[in-house]
């Protein structure tokens, strides 16, 4: 199989993740992707929507976006180690996904704030930058109150831990760590799985 991915993309980082957690890295090459516009007329052959990450199957087939992928994955793993991404019985099965899109929220805010921080002065929107802020403030204050001792592992816990760590690359000002202890003391033990320590994104 082969990943379209960029170093910097915490979708890509958690489907990558998802694989070492699951021991199915060695069966996947990673493939350097550019998206940027005018890049990737040759990638939307493959993925209409240009973006990543997107796995190609050894059949040719093409599946996108990082929930897809991760769950292929899981179904993949099912025979050795069942429900460990996506738990199958509630009320674990449910919360999984909630996480997991509540934690993707703060992942897409926190790409729509950069790019849009990216565009020249009087371009710029300051009310759409502070909608964006606004979603991961509120994602986090709600994750704050989560019962993370009772839920352990999934693709929800997964996301939600590159989410916090991708905050601080596009979102530095925010200061989540401090204004949300229970979801920073949590983050500190949880990011100590190999899974996440393996896949620290790199930044130009």
């Amino acid at each position: 199989m082969k990943l379209a991915y960029s170093p910097t993309s915490p979708f890509v980082r958690k489907a990558t993740a998802s694989a070492i957690e699951l021991g199915l890295a060695d069966r996947i090459e990673r493939i350097p992707t550019d998206t940027r516009q005018g890049a990737n007329a040759e990638y939307r052959a493959l993925n209409p929507l240009g973006k990543i990450p997107a796995l190609i199957l050894e059949d040719g087939r093409v599946l996108f976006d990082s929930p897809v992928v991760c769950a292929y994955l899981q179904s993949l793993a099912s025979v050795d180690k069942p429900g460990v991404l996506l738990p199958t019985e509630e009320p674990r099965a449910g919360q999984a996904q909630v996480w997991q899109a509540a934690a993707d929220g703060i992942l897409d805010a926190c790409v729509l704030r950069f790019l849009e921080s990216l565009r020249p002065d009087g371009e710029r929107s300051p009310a759409w930058i502070a909608r964006q802020e606004t979603s991961v403030q509120a994602a986090c204050a709600w994750f704050e109150q989560q019962p993370f001792q009772e839920h352990g592992f999934s693709l929800g816990t997964l996301t939600l831990a590159v989410a916090l760590d991708y905050i601080p690359l596009r979102y530095p000002e925010y200061e989540w760590r401090t204004l949300h202890p229970k979801l920073a003391t949590w983050q500190e033990g949880f990011s100590e799985r190999p899974c996440l320590k393996e896949t620290v994104p790199v930044v130009p």
